[in-house]
């Protein structure tokens, strides 16, 4: 059985954002006979503006997972949630209703998924061929999504490899992705007998009905999903690269593609990404094609202390520096505590550019408390 609590408070001085504070639980209970298990999640949020819509939300999610494994190698995942989202909302509006509401709001959503895996091994005297085709089923109702209830959390989403079997793919809790869904793919690998290996994945996604929330920009539009997957390899314990894609599933053309690299020792480790993102609506053109670099580096000081930055640049034609940080760590048994020190050149409604310091206490048997101060540009 294991439990963790997270709790986070932010406040902004110069944003229409004046404070957020959130709450996370999450239970795992010990499997039964037959190696079933329960497990509970809760969310708090309250959101206040000094101008526009505020939001207080409590979201509960109780779970069975069944996992199974025949005798023949196949293996087996059933899981059924019961997830209620209630919200209290203040002034907001919605173009499509011509209304300002304030008042509660709410929903009741149940889903289950079957998921079926068959790992195949072959050996060699110098590798092991590994094959593990995947198919997954997922059942849930449609309509879940109310008008009244504004998006504030489940807008940052990308489709790729890391979310194709999630049952819950959205980050958040304002949207979720109902109906009737396939994900099916396979996973290839090669292991070498020094530890260097190669990996490929390669996957699509199958909806019964389309699903509003997503756009056809996202890759999910359509029916047919586009293609998502990667290449992994592994030269040995000190050098890693990579390839992370999407294909438009009509002509393989890449509409997201990420190369990594990255390696070094125990004590110090540098990598770095270049993204690029097709934008394919031409609605939208003020979001062109995404083209980025980000790099980071990471390096132990002491057995307690450690150091790490990061940059993130735009490559696009005018862009420039998105986001640099410094921070500072400091982690033995019983608790890790750091400073953060960050320029961000981005802003939105709910975010200003500038110069802001996080500082983060976590205490391992208990949770973690995150506080943050931002000071604008100009400031």
């Amino acid at each position: 059985m294991s439990d963790l609590v997270n709790y986070v408070c932010k406040i902004r001085k110069r944003s229409t954002v004046y404070c957020f504070t959130i709450i996370n639980y999450s239970f795992v209970g010990k499997p039964v006979k037959g190696g079933g298990y329960f497990t509970a999640n809760a969310n708090a949020l309250a959101l206040y503006r000094k101008n526009g819509r505020d939001q207080t939300r409590v979201s509960t999610e109780i779970g069975w997972h069944v996992p199974h494994v025949s005798s023949y190698g196949n293996v087996y995942s059933l899981r059924a949630t019961l997830r209620s989202d209630g919200y209290y909302l203040r002034d907001v509006t919605n173009e499509n209703i011509n209304q300002n509401f304030t008042g509660f709001k709410g929903r009741v959503f149940p889903e289950i998924s079957l998921e079926w895996r068959l790992p195949l091994l072959k050996l060699s005297k110098k590798r092991s061929y590994n094959l593990e085709p995947i198919i997954q089923g997922i059942i849930s109702p449609e309509g879940k999504n109310s008008e009244l209830i504004p998006n504030e959390d489940s807008r940052d989403f990308e489709f790729d490899y890391s979310n194709l079997f999630m049952q819950k793919r959205l980050s958040g809790y304002d949207r979720v992705e109902g109906g009737k869904r396939i994900n099916y793919g396979g996973r290839w690998s090669v292991y070498g007998e020094n530890g260097n290996f190669l990996e490929l994945l390669l996957g699509q996604s199958y909806r019964f009905t389309k699903e509003k929330i997503f756009t056809e920009e996202s890759g999910l539009g359509e029916k047919f999903s586009d293609y998502v997957g990667y290449i992994k390899y592994n030269l040995n314990e000190y050098l890693d690269l990579s390839y992370r894609f999407r294909l438009k599933k009509s002509n393989l053309s890449p509409q997201r593609s990420e190369i990594a690299a990255s390696g070094g020792t125990k004590i110090f480790q540098l990598g770095a990404n270049y993204i690029f993102i097709k934008q394919s609506d031409p609605l939208t053109p003020e979001f062109g094609d995404r083209k980025e670099l980000y790099a980071y580096f990471d390096t132990r000081l002491t057995k307690a202390w450690r150091l790490s930055g990061t940059h993130r640049e735009d490559l696009s034609p005018g862009g420039g520096s998105i986001r640099t940080s410094m921070g500072i760590t400091y982690e033995d048994e019983c608790f890790i505590f750091g400073i953060d020190i960050a320029e961000d050149n981005t802003e939105d409604r709910d975010f200003q550019s500038g110069f802001s310091v996080m500082l983060r206490f976590t205490l391992k048997t208990i949770g973690e408390v995150r506080l943050s101060s931002s000071v604008g540009v100009g400031q």
